[in-house]
């Protein structure tokens, strides 16, 4: 594996650390170390790093999380098994995308959207971003009009669940 020049890692808040760990275990995310009061370093001997970070009280709002992770693997299909009951959208499976991904979704503890793109030759996408087995990027930016934080990956209003927006029960705006 290519050792990069430099990496983008992802800071993300969690109103419950210990559960935000435990659900990223299964994407194969590890603290390879101690914790440190309110954070936590995890990385998954592939080239994925993601950082977690506890909230302060309030500033992570139900069914408005700003954040979307995406994942590129080529065991897409193999990390859908971890989650049977748990994939947002109609079929409950990865499926391929008019924009070209093979996906799916879910939803974290703190309903934060992770998606996962397995369709051939992923691999060579995110080794042009990242010379890895797969990266892990996040897509947020600001939006002055509301002094909030946005994100662009799906198309979701504030105050609807992610699983409700991907079903496709609500129209991007």
């Amino acid at each position: 594996m290519e050792n990069p020049a430099h990496t983008l890692t992802t800071i993300l808040p969690c109103n419950n650390l210990d559960a935000s760990e435990a659900f990223y275990a299964r994407l194969g995310f590890h603290q390879p170390g101690q914790p440190y009061p309110g954070y936590r370093i995890l990385a998954d001997g592939k080239g994925g790093h993601l950082h977690l970070t506890q909230a302060v009280e309030g500033w992570l709002v139900p069914h408005q999380s700003p954040f979307g992770l995406y994942l590129y693997t080529p065991d897409v299909d193999e990390y859908a098994t971890r989650f049977p009951d748990e994939i947002l959208g109609p079929t409950g499976a990865p499926e391929d995308k008019p924009w070209g991904m093979y996906e799916f979704a879910l939803s974290d503890p703190d309903e934060h959207l992770v998606r996962m793109d397995g369709r051939p030759g992923c691999d060579k996408l995110a080794g042009r971003i990242r010379r890895a087995s797969h990266t892990l990027i996040l897509s947020v930016f600001y939006e002055p009009s509301s002094s909030r934080f946005q994100s662009r990956p799906a198309c979701r209003r504030p105050g609807v669940p992610w699983a409700e927006a991907l079903a496709g029960g609500v129209a991007p705006r």
